[in-house]
């Protein structure tokens, strides 16, 4: 099931940020997801749709469209 959220806080340098999602805890995400889908540019506060997977029994972000990127 598709969710919309905000790219709370993301490291370029290590390649990973968190999304923060409505009711629930923020929800990881990493560099090579923005990269399957074509996202060259990432900044914080960007609106992202994405689905949750599992990843070593830890919820990650997959499948992420942009939304609205901030100017």
């Amino acid at each position: 099931m598709e969710q919309q959220g905000k790219l709370k806080f993301y490291n370029h340098v290590k390649g990973y940020g968190f999304i923060e999602r409505e009711n629930a805890n923020d929800i990881f995400v990493h560099v090579s997801e923005f990269k399957k889908s074509g996202i060259k540019t990432v900044v914080q506060e960007m609106v992202l749709t994405y689905v949750i997977d599992d990843h070593n029994g830890k919820p990650v972000a997959t499948d992420i469209r942009v939304v609205h990127t901030p100017e």
